[in-house]
């Protein structure tokens, strides 16, 4: 999903972009997908698990499989879904990274629910999650309710932590 559609120079996307991700989004995405810090070495098991989960992901997200095969641009699908966006992105990667230390053999199988997933900005579970009143947010609170629902879509249990932050919702 990233070859090709990574903006290496810009910290931001611009709705009219033909780029998917800037290179910072993705390098973030990684980190929390294999829970490492920015300065760690990444083994050899640790990039190709990362090259997998993404590549799988390509796979189950029906409108980046649509991108891979060009049949849509990611221009034309930031104004109306959540998962070209770079709050989204980091939170499936740190939903990954609990997908795989809990399922370390079947993770892949795993993901599937994500395939059914309403991705769509007019899906009103975003809201207050990955969007605040409509817009896309980057606030740290924003990415880690986006990564409770995804985990809760993949039927994995919240921290007390991600627990409490979901009470946010409530009020």
């Amino acid at each position: 999903i990233f070859q090709g559609r990574v903006d290496y120079a810009r910290t931001t996307i611009s709705n009219r972009a033909l780029a998917m991700f800037t290179m910072n989004a993705v390098f973030q995405a990684t980190q929390a997908l294999l829970d490492v810090s920015e300065q760690a070495e990444i083994s050899d098991e640790q990039a190709e698990f990362a090259l997998r989960f993404w590549t799988v992901l390509g796979e189950i997200i029906p409108e980046w499989r649509q991108v891979i095969a060009g049949e849509t641009s990611p221009a034309a699908l930031r104004p109306h879904f959540v998962h070209v966006h770079s709050v989204t992105l980091l939170a499936i990667g740190r939903a990954g990274a609990a997908l795989r230390s809990a399922y370390p053999n079947d993770w892949q199988t795993r993901l599937q629910p994500w395939r059914a997933l309403d991705w769509s900005r007019q899906n009103q579970a975003w809201e207050g999650r990955a969007m605040l009143q409509g817009r896309m947010s980057k606030q740290h609170l924003s990415i880690q309710l986006t990564t409770n629902m995804l985990k809760m879509v993949l039927g994995l249990p919240l921290t007390d932590k991600e627990k409490e932050q979901e009470k946010v919702l409530d009020r």
